[in-house]
């Protein structure tokens, strides 16, 4: 989500109708949609629209990665607890849900850093927030929500993947304060863009065209283009999943394709950039580039362990 000016919490005067109590509610078809009409029909927050915006974009994200991207565009209270009673009013509404203990377990024994006050709390839309999000968040360019089969792994996946591309950002950004003139050199403003913000969907063939974890486009602190990095996260270390993401890539990388990167602003393809866990992983990449007869694209790698750990290491994939 791109920083703007700030904006007030609320942007007008008034309250959305309530039409009975939602708590402990069953939320049937027909209620998630009445709820969401109203929603969209009587909002006054921008503390609620940019909370769904962010985990919309994102699918997933910790309750103290949440707080800092709305108070860098929205002026609210940076107390944790306050947020959180905020958060806690929007479950209650079905806008947002919490992440299960067991996403939480599998996010940490991925390396997932604990808050640095606090106990790990993470949160995705709701089905009132998923309704919301279809119709105000998701464009003609982008997959349909519909078509999403969300399970506790597509979670876990969806919320490293976005905490390690955010932490990415700060890692750059901290560049700038280093004494080491040759380390300040590498310190930058990198957008960070969300799964479900630059998915593309084939309208006349009704599929997904094009489905990254993430996308980071970096400028230098005078705000100078630098490069851009296609995030493609590795859960696990299994080849054909290499191969396809290669075949998929490469065809991608045909000059007819330009058209979606120009939509994300961007003149050219970005390097393909392996997020990954075990080492098998990025393995499999030199082994199958190696192996094929031409490579178009542009391929780089950068370990999650690396970038809990505060490195940030991308480096180009050598193969052949």
């Amino acid at each position: 989500m791109e920083q703007t000016d700030i904006m007030p919490a609320i942007e007008r005067a008034g309250r959305i109708p309530k039409t009975k109590d939602n708590k402990d509610i069953v939320w049937t078809s027909a209620r998630i949609k009445q709820a969401a009409d109203l929603f969209l029909k009587f909002n006054n927050s921008n503390l609620r629209t940019v909370t769904l915006a962010c985990l919309y974009e994102f699918g997933a994200l910790t309750e103290q990665t949440l707080l800092r991207m709305v108070t860098q565009v929205v002026a609210v209270s940076t107390n944790p607890a306050s947020f959180r009673r905020r958060l806690y009013g929007y479950e209650r509404e079905g806008l947002i849900e919490s992440l299960s203990r067991d996403v939480l377990r599998k996010a940490r024994r991925a390396g997932l850093p604990e808050p640095e006050q606090g106990i790990l709390r993470a949160y995705r839309l709701g089905p009132v927030g998923l309704e919301i999000a279809a119709f105000k968040f998701t464009t003609e360019l982008n997959i349909p929500l519909s078509t999403n089969t969300i399970t506790e792994d597509y979670l876990t996946h969806d919320l490293l993947c976005a905490e390690a591309m955010l932490k990415m950002q700060s890692l750059w950004l901290a560049l700038a304060d280093n004494e080491d003139p040759g380390i300040r050199k590498s310190a930058g403003r990198v957008k960070v863009c969300g799964p479900n913000d630059i998915s593309v969907w084939d309208q006349e063939n009704h599929k997904a065209l094009l489905a990254p974890d993430g996308l980071l486009i970096k400028h230098d602190m005078n705000g100078v283009f630098q490069r851009a990095f296609l995030i493609e996260y590795h859960n696990n270390n299994a080849r054909m999943h290499v191969k396809n993401k290669l075949e998929k890539y490469e065809k991608l990388a045909l000059k007819e394709y330009d058209w979606i990167w120009q939509s994300w602003g961007l003149t050219e393809m970005p390097w393909i950039t392996v997020l990954y866990r075990q080492e098998a992983t990025l393995q499999h990449y030199q082994e199958e580039l190696s192996n094929r007869r031409e490579v178009v694209a542009s391929y780089a790698a950068v370990s999650l362990a690396d970038v809990w750990a505060g490195k940030l290491s991308i480096r180009p994939i050598k193969f052949g």
